[in-house]
């Protein structure tokens, strides 16, 4: 079953890339625009708590302030959905996850068979039978 969903995947290997290249550069170009204006928002905050410490400029300070929490939250909102779409809603990356995992499965039943057939291979050139290496005699112990 592994093997066919395998080779099945392995026919849209080129599309899934694609399309992973894609997801990822367009995060890239959501979490620098976050990242922007996570940092307009402190230094909103920063102004707007420099602007309550002087009385001229204090009306400024509590508009800059609220600014900041607005611009903050907005960054954050933006990079959470985000990174919900990419972690829940995106079939390119649930497929390539998917064969990933399924590889690593194979190679591991791989790994297996290859370490019991040179088990066996040894025990029969050694001239012992199967019967004489697992014997579940208890009273042989």
């Amino acid at each position: 079953r592994a093997k066919l969903l395998l080779v099945f995947t392995s026919n849209y290997a080129d599309d899934i890339a694609a399309a992973l290249e894609t997801t990822t550069t367009r995060s890239n170009k959501i979490g620098a625009g976050s990242s922007a204006t996570g940092i307009v928002s402190g230094v909103a905050g920063v102004v707007g708590c420099g602007a309550l410490l002087f009385p001229p400029v204090a009306a400024v300070g509590v508009p800059l302030l609220i600014t900041s929490l607005v611009f903050g939250g907005g960054a954050t909102a933006a990079q959470t959905g985000e990174a919900a779409r990419a972690k829940y809603f995106s079939e390119p990356n649930k497929l390539a996850e998917k064969m990933v995992a399924l590889h690593g499965m194979v190679l591991s039943l791989l790994r297996i068979t290859e370490v019991l057939a040179y088990g066996l291979l040894k025990n029969q050139r050694e001239g012992k039978s199967s019967q004489d290496v697992g014997g579940d005699d208890l009273t042989k112990r």
